[in-house]
């Protein structure tokens, strides 16, 4: 063998064995590569699965606490916010019902006035309508809606008040010309009433017309009412009706034919 060939293979040999030095340090850096790939993604992976647990980003503990304080003064603020919308419902409410009681007292004081005075005027108007030809039928009218104790006292007067008219033939028409309540004490109802009365009789043939100025007062009790006194406001001129200055009391205003 030559020079020239056994330097040819001597430069093979060593080629040979510079590549599988190399092969040698490709196969040693490879498994390391794959290792750290590995390792990332299983930290990713636990990250992943950690965030599906939870539902949120995991936090560091002053996160945490920051938020926990955050909620806890939203939720006091709630609830001062509804003590005070509850306390503005609750203030409404008394207001309301306390100016609702108010106005429906009242609104029945104003209705009991306004039925004084109608029950004043309807009983005003029956004592100062009568004729001789009916004398009977004008007691039963002064006696209706009265007291025991107003009636008792037409009734033990009636003798005198059916002579009088019937002798005299008095003829008696009477209107209201007005109605107003004077005062009201418990539940009772002083009403002025203003009536007016033409009459004749035997003595007068030509009809005379008075005006007379009345006081009606009336009890109501529950849901029903009585006529406890009527006379005129002077009761120097009173009289039971149609009896003339001769009967005894209750004081009634008188008609003008009875003197």
């Amino acid at each position: 063998m030559t020079t020239q060939n056994i330097d040819a293979k001597t430069a093979e040999d060593a080629a040979a064995a510079a590549g599988s030095a190399n092969a040698a340090a490709h196969a040693d850096v490879a498994p390391t590569g794959k290792a750290t790939k590995s390792k990332k993604a299983t930290s990713r992976d636990k990250s992943k699965k950690k965030r599906r647990a939870d539902g949120r980003r995991p936090g560091t503990k002053a996160q945490l606490k920051r938020r926990a304080r955050g909620l806890s003064l939203a939720l006091i603020a709630m609830a001062v916010c509804m003590s005070v919308a509850l306390a503005a419902v609750v203030w409404l409410a008394v207001s309301w019902s306390s100016d609702h009681d108010k106005l429906h007292s009242q609104r029945a004081t104003a209705d009991n006035v306004q039925h004084a005075e109608q029950l004043a005027g309807d009983y005003t108007r029956r004592a100062l309508n009568y004729s001789y030809q009916n004398p009977d039928q004008y007691l039963a009218a002064i006696t209706r809606d009265a007291s025991p104790a107003l009636a008792g006292k037409f009734n033990s007067a009636s003798d005198l008040i059916k002579g009088v008219i019937t002798e005299a033939h008095v003829v008696a028409s009477g209107s209201v010309l007005s109605t107003a309540l004077e005062s009201v004490n418990d539940n009772n109802f002083h009403v002025i009433v203003v009536g007016q009365q033409t009459s004749q009789n035997d003595q007068n043939q030509q009809p005379i017309t008075t005006v007379t100025p009345l006081r009606v007062t009336l009890s109501k009790n529950g849901g029903a009412w009585t006529i406890t006194e009527f006379g005129p406001m002077d009761s120097s001129s009173g009289g039971i009706p149609g009896a003339g200055n001769a009967g005894p009391a209750p004081q009634q205003p008188s008609p003008a034919g009875g003197n």
